[in-house]
């Protein structure tokens, strides 16, 4: 992922590392304590803004990631799937990238999925 921004921002691509998540916060003096959800459920780990004002969201995957077997895919894997989904139907360019390579395909146009592979 590091290298990934690094390359990005190279390239005068403003983009960052987006958490998603959730944790408990302890309680203060006499209060209760509280859950808080941040991010959106299947975010992209990478979120940006390309230099014509269109919005980047890269999925980074381990190098060794294979797409799932039909059927198989996780909640998460199908979240995130879902929200790539979703950016490029608002013309948004989004993909998984499991290498600096599948980054640069990306932003080329070319459509790199979680579940469906490459397009």
């Amino acid at each position: 992922m590091r290298d990934i921004l690094a390359y990005l921002g190279v390239r005068g691509i403003m983009a960052w590392r987006n958490n998603t998540g959730a944790m408990a916060i302890p309680a203060g003096r006499g209060g209760k304590s509280r859950y808080v959800r941040f991010g959106v459920r299947g975010q992209a780990d990478i979120t940006g803004i390309l230099k014509n004002g269109i919005r980047l969201e890269i999925e980074v995957k381990r190098p060794d990631f294979r797409k799932p077997a039909a059927g198989s895919a996780t909640i998460s894997q199908r979240e995130q799937q879902a929200f790539l989904d979703a950016i490029r139907a608002q013309g948004g360019c989004a993909g998984c990238a499991t290498s600096l390579d599948d980054a640069e395909k990306i932003l080329a146009g070319k459509r790199l999925d979680i579940l469906r592979g490459l397009k």
